[in-house]
């Protein structure tokens, strides 16, 4: 099983069925760490969605019980090797990452479970779990975008937001 990608190069992995155990494993972790500061921890990202090309880093979502104040969940969440990131506020709330100066393995978004960001990361993940059609269309997308963008994180990012909010508007 390879985890991980270098920071800011977008590269395609074939699903691998192990990152499923990975996943549980750190929500497990996690969830034990944060104890009443998560509600609930999902793996979201598609690295949850099986049979779908992905960058190999496993996303997890926590859902909090308000709006996350960074250094409460900084405080939580260093302990584990994750460091801030970035507050991308309502489009993805706190992110942290773990990994090496090189190498990212895991993102964590925190945001306030419940919330429009909270229930789309889950109804994507589901959607593409179940719509076989749609997670082709979206494999599409990001095998373009990768091709197009193969060094710069952001733009590959970005250029899947039309998609998944698309995607969204119809579930």
């Amino acid at each position: 099983m390879k985890l991980g990608l270098r920071r800011g190069v977008v590269r395609l992995a074939r699903p691998d069925p192990g990152w499923r155990d990975v996943a549980l494993t750190e929500v497990t972790r996690v969830k034990q760490s944060l104890g009443h500061l998560a509600v609930a921890v999902e793996h979201v990202g598609s690295t949850a969605v099986p049979d779908l090309l992905c960058k190999p880093i496993i996303d997890l979502a926590i859902g909090t019980p308000g709006p996350p104040d960074e250094a409460t969940y900084r405080a939580a969440l260093e302990p584990l090797r994750y460091a801030f990131h970035t507050d991308s506020g309502a489009q993805g709330g706190l992110v942290f990452v773990q990994g090496d100066a090189d190498v990212s393995l895991f993102h964590i978004h925190v945001v306030a479970y419940g919330t429009a960001q909270w229930t789309a990361y889950l109804d994507f993940r589901d959607r593409l779990r179940t719509d076989a059609s749609a997670r082709l269309a979206y494999e599409e997308i990001k095998i373009a975008l990768a091709a197009e963008f193969p060094q710069d994180r952001v733009a590959y990012t970005d250029g899947k937001d039309q998609f998944i909010h698309g995607l969204l508007s119809r579930v």
